[in-house]
């Protein structure tokens, strides 16, 4: 028995896979990273010999920063890890002044523990989406490498483009545009393109695989986040669930895109910033309830304004990542959690508007 079996008894244990694709990366092994069952076999004879299925479908980038933590000893490099992302997490949400009690409530939240017990990038990717979108007005520069560096989990950033340019800032666009093609520059210059050859051969097949996975009370998509999944819960098959999908994040493109607009600027940054956040989760496809750190962060930054008066539904949004595939059960519901928290921000935003500024959403909605 290898020593890190115990690590991998769950097959959501995800830097079981992080460690080892940066060990073979250090090796320049990419097929064995890509390929799921070259993966897995290496995987039960170098570091647990019950590991699960965990395939490795992350773009080339995601490689730079897993090298360099797998030069540490498994257990080492675990701690120092989640140590990172933190610190980097917390850095990020003060540069956008946000109060410490607001990052510490985010950071220490259910759904930042969760991500922290899974090693998942959620917690920075989080982070980074809150402290681009507060950004943009004040540090165009940060915000373009906040944004930038969401390219590691860019499924959370769906949304930034449209926010961006309806902001008609084409600043933190093209910094965010030259940022990306820089990182993805560099990921040629120490992997080789040799390794987009094996990505582009496996990742997608492996993508679409858990994407498309059947519903079930024991299914991985008992914990996603997405509306896709929700009605793959409930029954409605792949050309359906997509179909809602597609409508779903066409109606929150639309609105944030009217929330960004220079014209309609109503609401104020943290408004703006955390309805954008929520309307993000419910546009991609592919998410968990690790993903949900963000989210986590709006909702404290929303009751620290609020002088931390809180009511049934903070505690229910807040409480809600880890509890979601208990409470589930084979039915995913957090998509309407979700949008919940969303509306009841839309509403606050409407209710503490002038009567003379509630008209251009309230029009755009009913059009």
């Amino acid at each position: 028995m290898l020593p890190h079996d115990l690590m991998c008894s769950d097959s959501q244990y995800d830097f079981t896979a992080f460690w080892p694709a940066g060990v073979l990366a250090r090796l320049h092994d990419y097929s064995l990273i890509y390929d799921p069952a070259a993966f897995l076999a290496w995987r039960q004879a170098h570091l647990c010999v019950n590991a699960l299925r965990l395939d490795w479908y992350y773009p080339p980038p995601n490689l730079l920063p897993v090298m360099l933590v797998s030069l540490l000893p498994f257990k080492p490099a675990l701690l120092v890890w989640i140590a990172f992302l933190t610190m980097l997490s917390a850095l990020m949400l003060r540069l956008a002044r946000l109060p410490w009690s607001v990052i510490g409530c985010g950071l220490l939240s259910p759904a930042a523990l969760y991500c922290d017990e899974l090693a998942q990038l959620g917690i920075l990717a989080g982070a980074l989406l809150v402290a681009g979108l507060m950004l943009t007005d004040k540090n165009p520069i940060s915000a373009s490498v906040s944004f930038a560096l969401l390219l590691f989990k860019p499924q959370e950033a769906l949304l930034v483009p449209v926010a961006v340019l309806a902001q008609r800032n084409f600043r933190v666009f093209a910094g965010t545009a030259l940022l990306v093609l820089l990182i993805l520059t560099v990921s040629i210059l120490v992997l080789g393109r040799g390794v987009y050859a094996d990505y582009w051969r496996w990742a997608p097949v492996s993508s679409r695989a858990v994407l498309d996975w059947p519903a079930g009370p024991k299914s991985h998509q008992n914990y996603g986040i997405s509306v896709f999944w929700m009605m793959r819960s409930f029954g409605w098959g792949l050309p359906a669930s997509y179909a809602i999908q597609l409508i779903i994040s066409l109606i929150c493109a639309l609105l944030v895109w009217q929330l960004w607009r220079p014209r309609e600027r109503k609401a104020d940054a943290l408004d703006r910033m955390a309805l954008t956040v929520f309307l993000s989760l419910l546009v991609t496809p592919y998410g968990y309830a690790h993903d949900l750190v963000g989210y986590s962060v709006a909702l404290a930054a929303l009751a620290h304004r609020r002088g931390w008066r809180i009511d049934i539904f903070d505690t229910v949004f807040w409480l809600w990542p880890p509890l979601s595939g208990a409470i589930d059960r084979g039915v995913v519901l957090t998509p309407c959690i979700v949008g919940l928290a969303a509306i009841r921000t839309w509403f606050r935003v409407r209710q503490n508007m002038p009567r003379e500024c509630g008209t251009g959403i309230a029009t755009f909605v009913a059009e």
